[in-house]
């Protein structure tokens, strides 16, 4: 599981973010890249299919996409880019004409970080300028979010049902694929404490200052224990009862006790908590470990 989910974060998709802003004219090695983009779509089934999350924040239309769904061209860029739509959308016909806009696109090559200016029009005129707001913010995404980087998006969806051939538009929205695929943030503590196991060495006291622990951590540390602990940032679909491989367990760790950190076995989902003199103290070592050690192989 760490493997899989480090090697997506670092080696694969984050890059996808790059997507947006594409220049199809420098790129040369197209058949090297899209053998790139369908194993990103098959990374992304293959985590539906072990339901096993991923700790991503593709945009909607992406799922949309690979599901074969209609272009909702407007509410896609809005909701991919609500910052740069809202900005448009509330402006004026006539504060709109006065920016004087070229039919043009400014991005950037993301395989030579060149910036480009890309017409959004089959025949442009550098002295014609956009008039009508609505129209420039439909181009506009339609260029930017489908047709610039159609042939990425389509590798990806043809990756994806090379391991699921079904129609999902059936019985799937974009969104409830997006939940699969990225699993649950929001980490109840009451469901985690309910459904985690304790080993028989660990103390009444020990096992009380933990969750006291963790119920006082805000979302981003209760997530970050969750990673220490599995090597997963979200929930599969089903919660904490769902977790791959084996409960969230909780056992002592043998120790010289106030100097030492909290240890994990992410295949077993088993946390190993020496057996602290104080809740402060655990607070403090168990916060070292999760925000400074939850990076797959790299602390000591």
């Amino acid at each position: 599981k760490q493997w899989y989910q480090r090697r997506v974060r670092e080696g694969l998709l984050h890059r996808f973010t790059y997507l947006l802003h594409l220049y199809r004219a420098d790129r040369n090695k197209w058949d090297q890249l899209k053998g790139f983009y369908e194993l990103v779509g098959q990374m992304l089934a293959r985590s539906v299919l072990n339901n096993i999350p991923l700790d991503l924040n593709l945009p909607e239309y992406v799922y949309n996409y690979i599901l074969g769904g209609g272009k909702k061209v407007l509410a896609d860029l809005e909701k991919t880019d609500k910052a740069l739509f809202n900005i448009f959308n509330n402006m004026t016909d006539e504060e709109f004409r006065s920016l004087q806009c070229p039919f043009l696109e400014t991005i950037i090559n993301p395989y030579n970080q060149r910036t480009v200016e890309v017409p959004l029009k089959p025949i442009y005129d550098p002295e014609e300028f956009v008039t009508d707001k609505k129209g420039f913010l439909k181009l506009k995404a339609r260029k930017t979010l489908y047709e610039f980087p159609k042939e990425e998006l389509d590798a990806m969806k043809e990756g994806f049902r090379k391991v699921f051939p079904l129609n999902f538009r059936n019985f799937l929205t974009p969104k409830e694929l997006g939940f699969l695929v990225c699993g649950q943030s929001e980490l109840n503590y009451q469901d985690w404490r309910e459904c985690a196991e304790h080993d028989r060495s660990i103390s009444q006291t020990t096992k009380s200052w933990f969750w006291e622990c963790v119920r006082s951590f805000t979302q981003e540390d209760r997530r970050a224990l969750l990673h220490f602990v599995t090597g997963m940032s979200t929930l599969p679909f089903g919660g904490f009862s769902k977790l791959p491989g084996a409960k969230f367990k909780i056992s002592e760790k043998f120790a010289d006790v106030d100097s030492c950190l909290p240890t994990t076995a992410t295949c077993f989902n088993t946390l190993y908590l020496p057996p602290y003199s104080s809740e402060e103290i655990m607070r403090k070592k168990l916060l070292i470990a999760i925000r400074y050690g939850s990076k797959g192989f790299t602390f000591g």
